[in-house]
């Protein structure tokens, strides 16, 4: 296919149709760089890199920004180019541009209406964005305009809304760590929810069972992780840490287990059944590092 690149189709292409080197690329089922490359051995003077030609008449951008009302966005996509390219045709063409602000535009989207629906009923700017039939970008430039301080943006997360949160974590008493689990975010962002919904937080006082006879058998006689206590317990390793501290538990240091691997056995594994170190870890149910440390320690 490379071979039928030459300089009377890349002139056809490049020039008069006014295609990018990607489009021509996937036409040849080869990489832009190859296009490039021809481009430069057939002396064909290359566009700088991310420009292509748009023809958008002015009386065509009169009709649909004028007449019609769209807005730049809707126009960008019809032409499938960027917003500001629509924009800077605006300007060179002396069409003068909507404001966000004005008042004809958003009916009712005062101060007073404002402070309602973000600051009291903690709606946010998509919802009020909505209800107003615009963007949200008017809703934040009012929101400024009037003083009113905007909240760090919260990752939009399918489903999970108040009625949700107070079945999981109230009604049926899911850990913060499973419902984060469940929608695949972090427990801080279910925390912050919960805040938001007016969700009480449960405290580390409830968890049943933990208590010390039960952190000194699992964690210092067993040899437990504080994440298998976690998971044994129902709940996340931060109450474990801290019931550990709180009963005086001395905490080992981070990534330490307690693995009882003696030589005969991993010279039969290793050296006789000639098992890797993967195989030999997953038999004691620890990690390659711990593995290869043994190794090293008896001299196998």
């Amino acid at each position: 296919m490379k071979e039928e690149l030459n300089r009377k189709t890349l002139k056809r292409l490049y020039i008069k149709e006014g295609k990018s080197t990607h489009t021509i690329a996937k036409l040849f089922g080869c990489s832009p760089m190859t296009v490039w490359m021809k481009c430069k051995k057939h002396g064909i003077k290359t566009r700088p890199r991310g420009k292509r030609i748009i023809t958008i008449k002015k009386s065509v951008l009169q009709r649909l920004y004028v007449n019609e009302g769209k807005s730049t966005v809707t126009i960008a996509k019809m032409f499938g180019c960027a917003q500001t390219t629509i924009k800077n045709r605006c300007m060179k063409y002396g069409i003068s541009l909507r404001a966000y602000t004005r008042e004809k535009k958003i009916k009712g989207l005062n101060k007073k209406v404002l402070e309602k629906l973000y600051v009291k009923e903690r709606k946010s700017t998509p919802e009020i964005a909505k209800m107003f039939g615009c963007t949200h970008k008017p809703v934040q430039m009012r929101c400024k305009e009037y003083g009113i301080k905007l909240r760090p943006r919260m990752k939009v997360i399918k489903g999970l809304n108040k009625s949700t949160l107070q079945r999981l974590y109230v009604e049926e008493g899911k850990s913060i760590n499973k419902i984060a689990g469940k929608f695949s975010c972090s427990p801080s962002v279910i925390e912050s929810r919960c805040r938001k919904h007016g969700i009480q937080l449960r405290s580390f006082k409830r968890i049943k069972g933990l208590n010390k006879s039960v952190l000194q058998k699992l964690y210092v006689e067993e040899g437990k992780t504080i994440r298998e206590i976690a998971k044994i317990i129902g709940c996340s390793r931060e109450p474990v840490r801290l019931k550990c501290k709180q009963f005086g538990v001395p905490l080992r240091p981070t990534g330490v287990k307690r693995v009882d691997i003696d030589e005969p056995t991993l010279r039969r594994l290793y050296v006789k059944e000639e098992k890797s170190m993967l195989e030999v870890a997953k038999i004691f149910d620890c990690s390659v590092s711990v593995i290869y440390q043994r190794v090293k320690q008896f001299r196998l």
